[in-house]
């Protein structure tokens, strides 16, 4: 080999150990580690959580298949009550609202509960919320209103006990007497004023009808009617009230509000937070959930006093333990929740 041969020789091996010192230093990084040589594990990002629709505390959500005591009560020809979204709902009121229609003057529809049954008093704290469809043919004034059929002195219902409180959003006053079509409407239904169907302590033989000067405060009403029981209460819609589409939502009576909706919101778990993963008493801890242990090797011991010698189940076999007699529990506890990473 020639003097210049060895010269480029050298030449490219000293070259080659710059570029791999070169290559070290990008790896390495000045004063530090870099992510090409052996960057820790990136942290895995939580799965993005769809967004439904949470539960609101204080509400009581009824439902198609939960109907909490509501029924209708006095339903007639035409008259049809839906859960759905088609009229939205009112601000906290979920998605759906509870949709009423009257095609004709001779259809009715209700929704009443048996839940408020009790002292009339409890209605001291009570409102609704409202919604006429722009779409209504039916006098502007018409709005459902809000009823409570009662005892009038809360012992034996008799002839001349039963009456039916009426409240009507076209005889109130101030906010109550908002009539506005397409938007929600709420009706202080405690602070308001109501008509009796029947003359009771308070109402003249002919104030039995809310056109008729026979319009009391709750408070007007108790007073006049010691002992005054609600035997139940709700919505209506008709007679009368013929073109007539709107909704209702969130019902309130007391501590109780009613959130009309088709289905009911369930609250999703902690993001990271972990299950409960104590197993039974009695059982193996890592391996809760299986009718059989993993094929391999049990070490001494794993199984408690007395456990087997060092070596491999048979295939499919589990050891005796000291858990109870039988296999380990399967069916009782949640699955995919323990055990797994």
């Amino acid at each position: 080999m020639g003097v210049h041969d060895r010269m480029s020789t050298a030449t490219r091996s000293r070259a080659g150990r710059v570029a791999a010192v070169g290559a070290a230093v990008l790896v390495l990084g000045v004063g530090g580690w870099s992510a090409a040589s052996a960057a820790p594990a990136v942290p895995s990002l939580p799965v993005p959580i769809p967004s439904l629709p949470l539960p609101v505390p204080g509400q009581t959500y009824v439902t198609p298949t939960d109907l909490h005591g509501f029924a209708g009560t006095d339903d007639r020809i035409g008259g049809a009550r839906e859960f759905t979204d088609a009229l939205g709902a009112p601000p906290l009121g979920g998605t759906d609202a509870l949709r009423l229609t009257t095609p004709t003057g001779d259809d009715k529809i209700t929704f009443f509960t048996t839940e408020q049954a009790g002292p009339l008093a409890k209605f001291t704290s009570s409102s609704y919320y409202a919604k006429r469809d722009v779409s209504s043919t039916g006098n502007p004034v018409q709005f459902p209103s809000f009823q409570i059929p009662v005892d009038k002195n809360g012992a034996t219902l008799e002839t001349g006990d039963f009456s039916t409180l009426t409240f009507e959003p076209v005889y109130q006053t101030g906010a109550n007497a908002n009539q506005t079509a397409g938007t929600w409407n709420r009706y202080d239904t405690g602070a308001g004023l109501f008509c009796s169907t029947r003359q009771i302590g308070g109402f003249e033989a002919n104030q039995t009808r809310c056109d008729n000067n026979g319009l009391k405060t709750l408070a007007e009403i108790i007073a006049a009617n010691p002992g005054i029981t609600a035997l139940s209460a709700g919505i209506n819609q008709g007679s009368g009230n013929g073109g007539l589409i709107s909704a209702v939502d969130l019902l309130q009576v007391g501590t109780t509000t009613y959130n009309f909706e088709r289905t009911a919101p369930v609250t999703p778990p902690t993001p990271g937070e972990p299950p409960n993963c104590e197993p039974p008493e009695g059982e193996h801890p890592g391996e809760w959930g299986h009718d059989e242990h993993p094929k391999g090797d049990h070490a001494k011991g794993d199984h408690g006093k007395g456990g087997p010698a060092e070596g491999d189940h048979p295939e499919g076999d589990a050891p005796k333990h000291d858990g109870p007699k039988g296999e380990h529990p399967h069916e009782d506890q949640p699955k995919g929740e323990c055990g797994t990473s």
